[in-house]
């Protein structure tokens, strides 16, 4: 699932709808929320996805 979805960035990236930047960030924090699950931290865990999800708005207000 994490790789489709760093995929999906990736490709978003290339075709330059999503800012390398803003990629990056929502790349790391999916790959954190995978780590804080794992590790059995599941506030930390929706803590990480919200601010994915909010670099993901941010980048769709900016782009």
């Amino acid at each position: 699932m994490l790789a489709t979805f760093a995929r999906d960035v990736a490709s978003g990236v290339t075709a330059g709808t999503i800012d390398p930047d803003t990629g990056q960030t929502i790349s790391a924090l999916a790959e954190r929320a995978i780590t804080d699950g794992a590790a059995e931290k599941p506030n930390q865990a929706a803590s990480d996805l919200q601010q994915a999800a909010t670099a993901i708005v941010h980048g769709m207000e900016d782009g």
